[in-house]
């Protein structure tokens, strides 16, 4: 059969999938202007535990994917309830020890 005849459902079938869109990962500075955070305070969320780059850059700098800004955002709101910066490293490691979900 003429591939100029064939459906287009049956020409599309024949093509590569299209690869995933490439993820925006951010330098840390990025990430902090974005949180309205320093770049200080991210590099203190690293050291306890709270924030962890999703990969490092051929300079080395840190890079951060998206769901660091949501999580920065989080550490954010659960500080302006109150909570210290310890109190929160503790409710993340007792969150990720969980086997399942928390709630």
């Amino acid at each position: 059969m003429d591939p100029v005849r064939l459906p287009i459902a049956k020409l599309t079938d024949t093509l590569p999938e299209a690869p995933p869109a490439p993820e925006r990962l951010l330098q840390v500075g990025d990430l902090a202007r974005e949180a309205g955070k320093t770049v200080r305070a991210l590099h203190l969320y690293e050291e306890l535990g709270l924030l962890v780059p999703h990969a490092r850059s051929k300079g080395r700098y840190r890079l951060y994917g998206p769901e660091a800004l949501l999580r920065v955002r989080w550490i954010g709101k659960l500080q302006e309830m109150g909570l210290s910066l310890a109190e929160v490293a503790e409710l993340v490691r007792d969150w990720e020890s969980t086997v399942s979900a928390p709630w």
